[in-house]
This record gives structure tokens, sequence and C-alpha cells, in this order.
């Protein structure tokens, strides 16, 4: 018969290695939101960084629509890589509705129809979850 204690210490590491893998694969759910559209970034110095968002769990990724020559150091962009430890210099995002498609406004109109009114299961469940 197996020994229960090797089981349980198994059992926890595994657990503990599955959580730590998924937690390291969480994106932020905001950010989430914001990715696969255009966005704008002002950074807190006043850079601005605009470009199609693609949203990774350690950076931020702002593809350009076309190749962009910058001028101070002299070479072709394509893209815009912000890490994470890097996000204490964002001031702000911002992303247009005009420059939405129809699908993706149609998805932010649901989301926030959700937000303010929200059905009675959905608060009841927050309420419950708050308490909890």
């Amino acid at each position: 018969m197996p020994d229960t204690f090797f089981i349980t210490i198994i059992f926890v590491v595994l657990c503990t290695v599955i959580g730590a893998f998924l937690k390291g694969r969480a994106k932020d759910a905001c950010l989430k939101d914001f990715s696969g559209n255009t966005v704008f970034l002002e950074e807190t110095d006043g850079k601005l960084i605009w470009g199609k968002l693609n949203t990774e769990n350690t950076a931020l990724e702002f593809v350009y629509s076309e190749a962009y020559l910058d001028e101070k150091d002299d070479h072709i962009e394509t893209s815009y890589v912000l890490y994470k430890n890097e996000y204490s210099r964002i001031k702000m995002f911002v992303r247009y509705v005009a420059d939405m498609t129809d699908a993706a406004a149609l998805e932010r109109k649901n989301t926030l129809s959700k937000i303010m009114d929200p059905a009675w299961h959905s608060r009841f469940g927050r309420k419950v979850h708050n308490f909890f």
C-alpha cells in the first residue's frame, strides 16, 4: 500500500507548480480588453506611443500600422514594447470608439450595459463574493 504522506507531498508540489504556471500566464483583465485595438499611450514624461496593442503577461507591444523612422536613434521601428516593470511610467491609455470595428464596438456596448445595469443574479453573485 502506498504511503499517504508521500502522495500528499506530491499532490501539494504538483498543485503549487500548476498554480504558479497559471499565475505566470495570467494577463491583466483591463489591459486584455484593449488588446487588438488601436491604442494611444501617454507616458508620464509626455512621450506618446500608438499602435495596435498586443497584451502579454510580461509586456505590452504596440505594433505600428507602418514602419516608423525614429530620428532620435536613427533606426526604423515596426513596434514598441513596454515591459511590466515600466508600467509605472503609464499616464493614460486612449482607445477611440470611432476607430473600433463594428464587432468591437458592439462588444464594448454590451460590456458597458452589463456594468451599468447588471442582471439581478450578477448583483447577487457579486454581493455574495464580496461578503466572503
